[in-house]
């Protein structure tokens, strides 16, 4: 949470936000002392009724029976659209009172607010997980992929010096895509679920066969001295899908997220729209 990449908008609404926060509990404190009034007045009224009593009977007036009259039914109370400021007035509001514009979110929230922010959170996160995580299949295409990465390096591995720059990445580059196309023909809608799902998947599948086989590469020209050995294409190319594949995931695990939180609060938002009366639309 916090302030972190956070764009100049966001700042913005926030700012708005704990303006109005704070125009909030000024109503709250209003009403609250609304209430007290009111209790106050209705003690009185009741203290009244009861005095009337006792000198209607001392009159001899019955008055064991009261009459209550219905009340009119009444709609709820709405606000007009046309009646919501401007969000540029608004932000002008805000800089006239003086509110801080490195306002957080952890400003705007109660700690019971911050608790369910932070297991909506911990769900997605979950439930995202889930979605990209290895299956059983995976997790037995994943020694083929390795074994053809370690393949690739038992046999042609050679120095940096004896390859020409524009020949470095071609044989990595063509068993990456192999193994690529070779999991992505098992791919099957109904058990794996949205595609970008199952390429996050063949893309994990990359990165672990890469960094396995790189790693016993560097493991066995160390233990041998056979410094001959050292597959510096499929470093470079391991190095490389790292980057790569590592940021497609995050990316794909922001936009999901995304997409959660948004159906988080969409029902606040239906709620919201609720209190407003709409204008009627035009033909």
């Amino acid at each position: 949470m916090g302030n972190h990449h956070l764009t100049p908008e966001e700042k913005e609404t926030l700012r708005v936000m704990k303006m109005q926060e704070g125009e909030l509990e000024q109503l709250q404190i209003e009403n609250e002392a609304h209430h007290q009034h009111l209790n106050e007045m209705g003690q009185r009224l009741e203290a009244l009724k009861e005095r009337a009593r006792h000198l209607a009977q001392a009159e001899g007036v019955d008055v064991s029976k009261e009459h209550h009259y219905p009340t009119a039914q009444q709609e709820p109370d709405r606000m007009n659209l046309e009646e919501i400021p401007s969000w540029a007035s608004l932000i002008q509001q805000a800089k006239e009172k003086n509110v801080s514009s490195n306002t957080s979110i952890e400003d705007l929230l109660n700690e019971a607010e911050i608790t369910k922010y932070q297991e909506d959170t911990k769900r997605i996160e979950e439930e995202f997980a889930q979605l990209t995580g290895l299956t059983k299949r995976d997790m037995a295409f994943l020694p083929v992929a390795t074994y053809l990465q370690t393949a690739r390096w038992t046999t042609t591995g050679k120095t940096l010096p004896t390859k020409s720059l524009a020949t470095i990445g071609n044989l990595p580059t063509k068993v990456n895509m192999a193994i690529e196309q070779l999991h992505t023909s098992m791919y099957d809608p109904e058990k794996d679920g949205p595609w970008e799902f199952y390429e996050a998947r063949t893309r994990k599948i990359l990165m672990l066969s890469n960094l396995l086989a790189s790693t016993s590469n560097v493991a066995f020209a160390a233990s041998t001295e056979l410094w001959s050995k050292i597959d510096t294409e499929g470093l470079i190319t391991t190095i490389s899908r790292l980057a790569q594949d590592g940021a497609y995931l995050i990316n794909l695990r922001d936009a999901y997220e995304k997409i959660k939180m948004d159906q988080v609060l969409e029902k606040a938002l239906h709620d919201i729209d609720s209190h407003f009366k709409h204008l009627p639309t035009k033909d």
